[in-house]
């Protein structure tokens, strides 16, 4: 067993109750559900018998509508994209798809282009992460999405919607993956929201709004931190260390790990810029902190706490702590 859920949006239309007819098919051409779908239904969860393939479509669309296409559809198929196809791989598996459709109207109408640009920090030209970016108008009710989609950089990363009366539009990004933030509009447009959110207006003698949604890649760094014994080249003796930065609320953990002569050192890998302390904790005996190297700075009653600063020019940083034996100091 699996689930398709469906969801419909009539673009130019706020809370359209107009229903509009759907069947499913199975990989045999069989049909498995059919039924109505309105724009102010809520997810319409089909029970599907296995996994498999499965063939989604309008049919009679309202003499009022056209089609307009899908999200969430692997594929399409049929002379204008009219099928969509959803693979279910598993037993419990759930897709969710989105019809699209707008109303004929003689009004005249716009067309929202919205494409990516993403500044990274490493070598590819182009980046193929997918970043979540929502269209949505005022009604009054409040806020009414007019589409909700993925894009990204490069070739058929876009979402172009049309069909839109004419009138005033929100462009937000709505989730970021980890490691990016977001940076801009890279077209002079209204911002709100702190300039998250772009205001557009599409009017008789501007139909047509182009705009760059611009994010970063947060620069991180790393820190490694090596253990170093004087007078021994060789010891299995473990030392446990300490990691943190001071926040809002004091000192938090980022993490801890044991390193010692023989290992390879304790890596803290991606860390986000900024400033870190070092601390040992619970030194075996017959050991003693003796000084630290790599690090920019040091606190504490015998400087036994390294303070390392990772910013944009420096970003891996190495540490050595040196321990001396009683026995022999």
């Amino acid at each position: 067993m699996g689930t398709i859920e469906l969801k419909k949006n009539v673009r130019n239309v706020d809370d359209d109750q107009t229903p509009f007819p759907v069947k499913i098919l199975d990989g045999d051409r069989n049909e498995i559900w059919s039924g109505n779908i309105k724009e102010t239904d809520e997810w319409i969860e089909i029970p599907v018998p296995a996994p498999g393939t499965y063939y989604i479509f309008e049919e009679n669309i309202p003499v009022e509508y056209y089609f307009e296409g899908f999200r969430g559809a692997d594929e399409t198929r049929g002379e204008n994209g009219e099928i969509g196809v959803l693979t279910l791989n598993e037993d419990g598996h759930t897709r969710k798809m989105v019809i699209f459709n707008s109303m004929k109207i003689d009004d005249p109408t716009g067309t929202i282009k919205i494409y990516k640009n993403v500044i990274t920090n490493g070598v590819e030209d182009i980046d193929p992460t997918e970043f979540e970016v929502t269209i949505y108008k005022i009604g009054d009710n409040g806020r009414v999405v007019v589409d909700q989609d993925m894009i990204k950089e490069g070739p058929d990363g876009e979402l172009i919607v049309t069909g839109l009366l004419l009138g005033t539009y929100y462009i937000q990004e709505t989730s970021i993956p980890d490691g990016y933030e977001f940076s801009g509009f890279t077209e002079q447009v209204t911002t709100t929201n702190d300039g998250s959110v772009a205001v557009v207006e599409l009017v008789e003698d501007q139909q047509e709004i182009v705009i760059h949604v611009e994010n970063s890649e947060i620069p991180t760094g790393d820190i490694i931190i090596n253990k170093a014994i004087r007078g021994l080249e060789e010891s299995d003796v473990e030392f446990g260390v300490t990691v943190y930065i001071i926040g809002d609320n004091g000192r938090e953990v980022v993490d801890t790990g044991l390193i010692s002569v023989d290992g390879d050192g304790f890596k803290l890998l991606d860390l986000p810029l900024g400033t870190y302390y070092i601390h040992e904790d619970n030194i075996p005996e017959p050991y003693m902190f003796s000084f630290m190297t790599g690090v920019s700075g040091t606190t504490g009653t015998s400087g036994e706490v390294g303070i390392v600063e990772l910013v944009e020019n420096e970003q891996e940083v190495y540490v050595t702590i040196y321990k001396l034996q009683r026995t022999t100091w």
